[in-house]
């Protein structure tokens, strides 16, 4: 792991671990809690340094959320049906999700759409671009909700990407979001 504050590497084991909660800080001290974190060295310049990283950090989270998203959202009353199909699309076993299991089916052509979270990570969005720059054909893409309300009511573990590979819901799907649009 690197430390965010002097960008060294360590073993995890001598870095202390933290995420950031929306309202500051919050160490992880037993490593018990499951979710991405930060590390900062042991050291004490590192230490005194971290205030001010978090500060310059929280600035651009801070923009970085409040930013315009490159694909428009979708108005609530069309989502409602998008989800619908997007379900009986689950059901009908014409539904990928997953970021990795997404891009093998842009490559292996069996997607036909695209449906993004709202809240896709910058990473990921990148990394999907950047891969459907390399494909031949293009993939319609929408972004609609956000991960936790999509997997929820998808019944699939969280995740912020999703593939249809049928035509026929694709292509009702995208009338649904340009209609919402």
């Amino acid at each position: 792991r690197t430390c965010v504050v002097c960008k060294k590497r360590f073993d995890q084991s001598t870095l202390l671990g933290f995420f950031d909660s929306g309202s500051g800080v919050v160490f992880d001290l037993d490593s018990k809690i499951q979710r991405r974190k930060m590390y900062v060295c042991n050291t004490e310049d590192c230490k005194s340094k971290l205030d001010a990283w978090y500060t310059k950090y929280s600035k651009k989270e801070r923009k970085r959320r409040t930013a315009k998203p490159a694909v428009e959202t979708v108005a609530i009353d069309y989502a409602s049906k998008i989800l619908s199909l997007m379900q009986f699309a689950r059901k009908a076993g014409k539904l990928i999700h997953g970021t990795d299991a997404c891009l093998r089916g842009i490559f292996g052509t069996t997607i036909r759409l695209l449906v993004f979270a709202a809240d896709l990570s910058d990473n990921t969005e990148k990394r999907i671009a950047n891969k459907t720059k390399e494909c031949t054909r293009s993939v319609p893409q929408i972004k609609l909700l956000d991960k936790s309300q999509l997997s929820a009511a998808l019944g699939v573990p969280e995740s912020a990407v999703f593939g249809i590979t049928d035509k026929q819901f694709a292509s009702k799907i995208l009338e649904y979001w340009q209609a919402g649009n």
